[in-house]
Parts: structure tokens; sequence; C-alpha cells
């Protein structure tokens, strides 16, 4: 029999499939890899741009997070091949600018080579 909506008194039957587990019923070594992935998730989050933390945010592990970062930061063939050669024509042109301290100069070698 199928009830007529509004009303009342129909039963809804409904399969209890779902149980979360207390930390009583889990053990030393599952608490400690949910206490883990929840670090590395609050790690993974504070390091991202907002676009691409919109995009994970529905992400329930840390892996999950990791996995669609890496997709989504690694860019095109062509792209990375762009960025190597900018990248090696800046090196080739480095040079030390007048009047400039070594500690500049480092600096600025660092960053150059972090890029």
């Amino acid at each position: 029999m199928i009830p007529e909506p509004g009303d009342a008194e129909r039963d809804v039957n409904m399969n209890e499939t779902f149980h979360e587990q207390t930390d009583n019923e889990l053990s030393e070594r599952e608490l400690k890899q949910i206490e883990a992935d929840d670090q590395a998730i609050q790690t993974i989050l504070l390091s991202l741009p907002e676009d691409i933390y919109a995009a994970v945010d529905s992400c329930e592990t840390a892996q999950e997070i990791w996995l669609r970062v890496q997709q989504m930061m690694k860019g095109s063939d062509i792209g990375i091949q762009e960025k190597k050669a900018k990248l090696f024509t800046e090196w080739e042109r480095f040079t030390s600018n007048e009047g400039e301290s070594i500690e500049s100069y480092y600096h600025r070698f660092l960053k150059l080579m972090n890029d």
C-alpha cells in the first residue's frame, strides 16, 4: 500500500546501515590514523590558494585532497616547457646589479632557483 502525501499515520521503512563509531569502539591504531589524517588535511588546506581550496573542500581524506591538488597544479606539458625555457633564459642573463650587496644578489639567485 502506498501512503498518500500528508498521511501522518504512514510507516516509513528505514534500514539502519550506517553506524558512526565512537572513540571507545576504535582501536588505538585507528584513533592515531584519524588524528594523523586530520592533521594532514589541516596542513594541506592551510597552504592552498583560495581557488584550489574551494575545489578540494568536499574531499574527506588527506589522500583525496592531495591527489586532487596534484592534478590541479600539474599543468600541461607545454606550460611546463615554457616555464623551464623562461627560467633558463633568466638564469643565462642573471648578473649582479651595480652597487648591489652580496646578500641581495644571493637572495635574488635563490628566488630564481626556487621558481
